[in-house]
């Protein structure tokens, strides 16, 4: 099982993952979540599902996302 932590210290303080926004089990057989998806902070999760049709062992992960423009300063 990868540790979301190990995650966290990979991608640093400039991204977001999947796991923080939504938990899911995306490995049924172990129950454990060993998929993610991470994006830079400047976008944000607008959806997250995880969806299984029992092609793989792995669920499906899908997601929309939303860009955050930068604010602009006067």
């Amino acid at each position: 099982m990868y540790h979301i932590g190990h995650l966290r210290d990979l991608t640093g303080d400039g991204y977001k993952n999947s796991y923080d926004y939504k938990k899911c089990i995306s490995y049924p057989a172990t129950k454990y979540t060993l998929d993610y998806i991470v994006i830079p902070k400047k976008y944000t999760f607008k959806s997250f599902k995880c969806i299984g049709n029992n092609l793989s062992g792995h669920k499906a992960l899908v997601i929309e996302i939303n860009y955050k423009s930068p604010t602009k300063g006067i």
